[in-house]
């Protein structure tokens, strides 16, 4: 498995249209290119981050986004204060995590 984390500082008056293309995006990409999920988490500095879950790096590098998602990302680009940011990016080589229900019911 392939990790990546991404950084988001985003417009205090257009967090909830973030989340919102987030999970447009992270759904699309989970349905359309066999991506595994991804976790949106607000830092106690106030930037975003997110955890993204691939089968490989091959999968992640090699996917191709359509209209819907680019339509989503020229949304969500407007919620930021400047673009995200590529953290890390993660090859999972021991898996402890647990995931719990969803109470907001993605994917």
């Amino acid at each position: 498995m392939f990790c990546v984390v991404y950084q988001w500082q985003v417009k205090p008056e257009k967090e909830e249209e973030f989340r919102h293309s987030w999970r447009t995006i992270t759904e699309a990409i989970f349905r359309q290119h066999g991506a595994l999920g991804s976790r949106l988490h607000k830092s106690d500095d106030g930037s975003w981050i997110a955890y993204a879950q691939w089968p490989s790096r091959d999968r992640w590098q090699n996917h191709s986004e359509t209209l819907g998602v680019e339509l989503a990302r020229s949304k969500q680009s407007e919620c930021l204060l400047e673009t995200v940011k590529i953290l890390h990016t993660l090859t999972v080589t021991d898996d402890l995590l647990v995931s719990a229900p969803s109470e907001n019911g993605l994917l």
